[in-house]
């Protein structure tokens, strides 16, 4: 890990607060000093983490030196990735793309991608929660006036309330009081599993889109197990998967491969 001085914590830090679901300050922790200075002035970074806004350019920006750092690109010629398997096979490690500037530049996007949807979906979540709050103090009230007609002799127009106990009724108030306090906003995010925020059918979408930018952008006559392991080997770095890669090589390509990718 990367010593860094303050301004470059600084740095991390801001990054951290944007990427909530992308694991950016691990792989900005990883990255050479001299590159990391090199962004910072590039981002126009002054320091301070509270105040520093990120464009759409200058996060695509960061995600792509990011990507730079992982396993597949760290170390290799500015045309070629690295296959990362152990060991490779046919003995050949490194592969020329065919346009590897423009294949960072699209996983960037596609990383992006991921981390808006994200965003919406938590900020839908956030809202659920809140209302979740706001319906308990609802209730609460409700049974307020309900005990209130019936301490007074007044019986409610719904004659189906009627025949509601006291007891009971403070019963289920309770139960359902403990159980909109006991749910987090985490509890409510992860409703769409198996992932943390995204439902199936979307994240498979970025996955697909990440596929295809392979196929066009790295090396000519790629594998099926080559691009999954790329893959994988990214997705595992940015925290959308976790395991071992060559077993998230191997969910994803059977996954993906049913869905006629």
């Amino acid at each position: 890990m990367t010593d860094y001085p303050s301004d470059g914590h600084d740095f991390v830090a801001a990054c951290g607060k944007f990427f909530k679901h992308l694991h950016v300050t691990r792989l900005l922790q990883n990255v050479p000093l001299q590159a990391l200075h090199e962004l910072t002035q590039r981002l126009g970074f002054q320091g301070g983490a509270s105040s520093f806004y990120l464009t759409a350019d200058q996060t695509t920006t960061i995600l792509e030196v990011c990507l730079l750092h992982t396993p597949p690109f760290r170390d290799t010629e500015p045309d070629q990735l690295h296959d990362t398997r152990r060991p490779a096979p046919h003995g050949r490690r490194f592969h020329t793309c065919v346009d590897r500037g423009r294949l960072i530049v699209m996983l960037a996007d596609d990383l992006l991608e991921y981390q808006f949807e994200c965003d919406v979906h938590y900020a839908a979540w956030r809202h659920a929660h809140s209302q979740a709050v706001n319906d308990r103090e609802g209730l609460q009230r409700a049974v307020e006036v309900f005990l209130t007609l019936r301490e007074r002799g007044l019986h409610p127009a719904s004659p189906t309330l009627r025949r509601l106990r006291r007891k009971r009724v403070l019963s289920a108030l309770d139960t359902l009081t403990r159980l909109v306090d006991a749910l987090t906003l985490e509890d409510y995010s992860r409703v769409d599993h198996p992932y943390p925020l995204l439902s199936r059918e979307a994240y498979d979408y970025i996955l697909s889109s990440m596929v295809e930018h392979v196929r066009e952008f790295g090396p000519p006559k790629f594998s099926r197990a080559r691009t999954y392991h790329l893959l994988a080997e990214i997705l595992v770095q940015f925290g959308l998967e976790h395991g071992g890669v060559r077993q998230v090589a191997f969910r994803l390509q059977k996954r993906l491969s049913a869905r006629g990718g």
